[in-house]
């Protein structure tokens, strides 16, 4: 499973990095952040409200959308310039 997960946040971040191409950690901190929203949403409507249909699939893609934006800050935070 682990390999599974590893190769699907790689071609999650060739295809994010294709659509929305390099840009400031802020933007992407702010996108992570409602990556883990998102995240959490998908978990909570999961186990709580079932009825909705949220399965565990639906959870590992979010949480590999919220992988790939952690590598996007760790990536591109040095993009940054100061005043």
């Amino acid at each position: 499973m682990t390999k599974h997960i590893t190769t699907t946040i790689n071609q999650e971040l060739k295809r994010a990095r294709s659509k929305f191409p390099a840009q400031s950690a802020l933007v992407t901190i702010a996108a992570a952040t409602e990556e883990m929203g998102e995240v959490a949403s998908s978990y909570l409507e999961h186990h709580f409200e079932p009825h909705k249909g949220v399965t565990v699939v639906d959870i590992r893609k979010e949480a590999i959308q919220l992988a790939v934006m952690a590598i996007r800050i760790a990536c591109d935070c040095d993009l940054e310039t100061k005043p």
